[in-house]
């Protein structure tokens, strides 16, 4: 399970996929499904996956890009590429032998093509911590938030007041906070460290916001926002949306809010949104993708694009239905491998929008509930992929997977892992156990507990041989579902006991889960028994059924508050406190005070 959905046109191999039947709904990319992604940068010709572990992925020929460093973040043009490892170094190259070169983007104070990455040396004493580029264009902001830009000027982007091209990199503004701009575009936003928010390059269409019709703004200036209250940019090639940090959505030039042409020339709020709460934006070339706080997603874009994706209507923004999007895709919605199921919710909209485009088919993947959206990123074709933090039990379990005290780095009998391995594999646990053992080494068999519990693969060069064995045996569909197993069958194949209650009820559990998921039972295994030989601890003061679902919790993630009296359900709220674990998202709102009657008196 990766940590990366994706949903539009798959033809161009942009996406992970390798079909060109139909568009693909929310789903994991079969190419990458194995990886835990950081971040996704994605331009004409090429799609460039970050993994957690600083490593690339280029897609479509899924081949890794090598670089000797960790790499921390990415950014791309229309045809290159920047990539800033972690010790400070900033890389260079093109995936476009005339074009992605040709304006001096690539930094080396030439128009020579490369097609591998190559250190921008200007940048070695600069220590630079963010990177951006624009069509033919690069940026870089260093530790002392100096912004250099280098590439093509046209339309001024460069922001420096010249309309040339600019071979090594040159210093255009200081105290610069955060840049936004588009591999799609000739424009661009910053904010400075006092809050203020500026744009430059070109303004054609209005896409400024400042009223004009004109080549473009040579410097940067300031645009009509309130210090410290955007959010986000989203820049297509023609227009700009914002989100402001009361989650509503501003637009200025075309952005093809309603397949028309017509021009905007200043900031204003999209009305239809207004009972809409909006927490991320994304732009393709002319499109533009939102989500809502309910997992819906939004869409305004060029007419061929709406037509793509069979939007007739003329309404200024749609909501984006899955029914019309090939249903058999691979761990897609109505799969028989779905990690996607479909809801039915109730959203407030505005009255203006057509509700028959407005069907709720919101999806929910069962590992995507709970988490944070940390990023949209879209494509030049329609494309766009969702990047989210993964289920706080998942991340609790690798957190401590290499911990030591609870698992060998050899796989071992420990129940837990027994299970598990026969739950995702669908083959035995001997079997796996002497494959693992006989062919990979210590490594590589960490690798693949990595997998086990995260679904996603640590380290890809570790991952080829273990991918071998994992070849003749099946996925388990989902690790979540794989865990509510492991607790419906804890009878069976524990390996620890708590006893509860006046008559000392056991309640059967892991030690790794407690020890992953529980600072207060991490204490106890530490602090009295190193080797794990203890088989069980007394909380006879704790109610049965309150400590049982506080277990049910840790393992799944979820609590049913029905099977506990009334009289015993104000112990929750101190639940996290004393075993010490961190509430999510269920846990807070079931202790809100919007459930505070349902505690006590339901």
């Amino acid at each position: 399970m990766s940590n990366l959905l994706v949903f539009g046109d798959p033809s161009t191999g942009l996406l992970g996929h390798k079909t060109n039947i139909g568009l693909v709904p929310p789903s994991v990319p079969p190419e990458v499904d194995h990886l835990s992604v950081l971040s996704v940068a994605s331009n004409q010709l090429t799609t460039l996956v970050l993994t957690t572990q600083g490593e690339l992925i280029s897609l479509p020929t899924n081949q890794k890009v090598k670089i000797k460093e960790k790499v921390i973040s990415i950014a791309c043009g229309h045809f290159h590429f920047l990539a800033l490892s972690e010790s400070g170094d900033v890389y260079s190259w093109s995936d476009h032998q005339q074009y992605g070169s040709k304006n001096g983007q690539l930094g080396h104070n030439d128009v020579l093509p490369r097609s591998k990455p190559t250190r921008i040396q200007f940048f070695d004493e600069l220590e630079p911590i963010k990177i951006c580029c624009s069509f033919a264009s690069s940026f870089v902001i260093t530790k002392g938030l100096e912004l250099y830009g280098f590439g093509s000027g046209g339309s001024y982007i460069l922001g420096n007041g010249k309309s040339c091209n600019v071979l090594e990199p040159e210093n255009i503004s200081d105290d610069i906070q955060q840049l936004w701009t588009s591999p799609f575009c000739h424009h661009g936003f910053l904010q400075k460290t006092g809050g203020h928010y500026q744009g430059f390059g070109s303004e054609t269409y209005g896409q400024l916001g400042f009223g004009n019709k004109v080549f473009g703004t040579m410097v940067p200036k300031s645009i009509d926002f309130k210090q410290n209250s955007i959010l986000d940019f989203a820049l297509t090639w023609d227009g700009t949306t914002v989100l402001t940090t009361k989650n509503e959505i501003y637009t200025a030039g075309k952005a093809h809010l309603n397949g028309t042409l017509n021009d905007k020339f200043y900031f204003g709020k999209v009305k239809e949104l207004k009972n809409t709460k909006i927490i991320a934006i994304s732009s393709g070339s002319l499109y533009t993708v939102l989500m809502d706080a309910n997992n819906g997603f939004w869409f305004y874009g060029d007419p061929k694009i709406r037509q793509l994706i069979q939007i007739n209507s003329t309404k200024v923004i749609m909501k984006l239905k899955w029914d019309n999007y090939n249903k058999n895709c691979k761990n897609g919605i109505n799969s028989k491998s779905n990690t996607i199921t479909t809801t039915n919710t109730t959203t407030n909209t505005n009255t203006n929008v057509d509700n028959n485009n407005l069907i709720e088919n919101d999806f929910k993947n069962k590992n995507f509930i709970n988490t944070k959206i940390k990023k949209l990123i879209s494509c030049f074709h329609y494309g766009t992929f969702i990047i989210y933090e993964a289920h706080e039990v998942i991340q609790d379990l690798v957190t401590h997977l290499k911990d030591g005290k609870c698992c060998d780095c050899e796989i071992s009998d420990i129940p837990m892992i027994k299970m598990l391995i026969e739950a995702r594999t669908k083959n035995s646990f001997s079997n796996v156990k002497d494959a693992l053992e006989k062919n990979c080494s210590v490594k590589e068999i960490m690798c693949f507990k990595h997998w086990l519990y995260s679904g996603t693969v640590e380290n890809i060069d570790l991952w080829e041989k273990p991918k071998k064995f994992l070849k003749i045996v099946h996925l388990g569909d989902n690790i979540l579902d794989d865990l509510k197993l492991l607790w419906e069958n804890r009878h069976e194949n524990s390996d620890f006991i708590v006893y509860n209650g006046k008559n000392g009820q056991p309640v059967p559990v892991h030690k790794f889960i407690l020890y992953a998921r529980s600072g207060q039972f991490r204490e106890y295994f530490n602090f009295l028994d190193k080797k794990m030989e203890n088989s069980s601890i007394d909380f006879s003061e704790k109610n049965f059924n309150v400590l049982e679902q506080i277990f049910h919790f840790l393992y799944t993630g979820e609590i049913n508050i029905k099977l506990i009296k009334k009289k015993f359900r104000t112990q929750l709220i101190d639940a996290p406190e004393f075993y010490r674990f961190s509430p999510d998202k269920n846990w807070n709102k079931l202790m809100s005070k919007k459930y505070y009657d349902y505690l006590h008196n339901k």
